[in-house]
């Protein structure tokens, strides 16, 4: 098998998913799954712990002081087989965390984006953005609650900019209700946080201009403004799948987002050769994490690849009718 950061990342949701209380036990456990993953083939028996969780028949036992070393060595043996035959794919993880849920079980974290929410800017209900609320009292008020379906407590939000135009006073009152963990990149409207009389310093995990991490095995970069040649934007996986995303926000739904939809079109038939003489395009993963193209809540990257390879496909349809026109 190889040791790679997405199944180091799995097995962290698992140890996460399962919620160890026994302390010695957790300590064998990763004691295991340090040590013993490298050193062994791990061609391992079945995929036992996660079927236990999604056919609803976990023995409590195995998620207490009771479980022995043995079924936790098991059934992480059983994991791992899975993930090395590449069989573990994101609807496993989504209903491994659908039945941890079912169960009681807390599930790991997620990584979720959003983008331009401007709460208190009632203006932009009547022009630009024209947002489908009555005033800017019923947009926020709708917009904490679609907030709040989404994310869990135990969830990290990065949010991508402009995220209110109001004071410190009235901007912590919408942050106070928000769930999540919330991770700020500043944008050009965002100077409530300066408050620090009436907003409190720790109202955010932090607050940066840029930001670059990994979500899965996937490079993510993070500004307000579209970064239009960004870090890693040519490297791929084995398979030619991209290795990073440039996440942005800025624009909303303007002209300004057509011109960019028409560079990363542009860009993505632009033909290229490689080092070793293989000509190929140039990726261009850049999405738009404008608050309108998710119903006003934050989504996972997943999910923001998705919505964004929709929306650009109709984009592209509609400047093609333009231009036959």
């Amino acid at each position: 098998m190889i040791w790679t950061e997405q199944s180091k990342r799995i097995l962290e949701d698992i140890l996460l998913a399962v919620s160890l209380t026994d302390q010695e036990l957790q300590l064998s456990l990763r004691g295991f799954s340090r040590q013993k993953m490298e050193e062994e083939a791990l061609a391992g028996e079945a995929f036992r712990w996660m079927t236990l969780i999604q056919d609803g028949g976990m023995d409590r036992e195995m998620t207490g002081k009771k479980a022995s070393p043995e079924q936790i060595r098991t059934a992480f043996q059983s994991f791992l087989s899975v993930l090395a035959a590449g069989e573990y794919t994101p609807e496993d993880a989504e209903n491994l965390r659908k039945a941890c849920r079912e169960e009681g079980i807390p599930a790991p974290p997620r990584k979720l984006y959003i983008a331009d929410c401007h709460f208190y800017d009632k203006q932009l209900c009547s022009r630009m953005d024209m947002r489908p609320f009555p005033d800017g009292k019923e947009m926020n008020r709708q917009m904490i609650r679609k907030w709040n379906e989404k994310v869990r407590p135990q969830d990290d939000v990065y949010i991508l900019g402009d995220f209110s135009v109001a004071g410190g006073r009235d901007s912590f009152k919408v942050v106070s209700r928000l769930t999540g963990h919330l991770h700020l990149i500043a944008g050009n409207h965002d100077h409530f946080f300066e408050d620090v009389k009436h907003f409190p310093s720790g109202s955010f995990m932090w607050v940066r201009d840029y930001e670059e991490h990994l979500d899965g095995d996937k490079k993510v970069i993070l500004c307000h403004y579209p970064i239009m040649c960004y870090k890693k934007q040519y490297a791929r996986k084995p398979d030619g799948s991209p290795c990073a995303y440039m996440l942005y926000g800025h624009v909303h739904n303007t002209q300004d987002e057509r011109l960019l939809n028409r560079f990363i079109r542009q860009t993505r038939s632009t033909r290229v050769t490689t080092r070793d003489g293989t000509e190929t395009s140039i990726p261009c993963n850049m999405i738009n994490c404008f608050c309108m193209f998710s119903d006003y809540q934050p989504m996972t990257l997943e999910e923001w690849i998705a919505i964004d390879s929709r929306r650009r496909a109709l984009l592209n349809e509609e400047e093609k009718g333009r231009d036959l026109s």
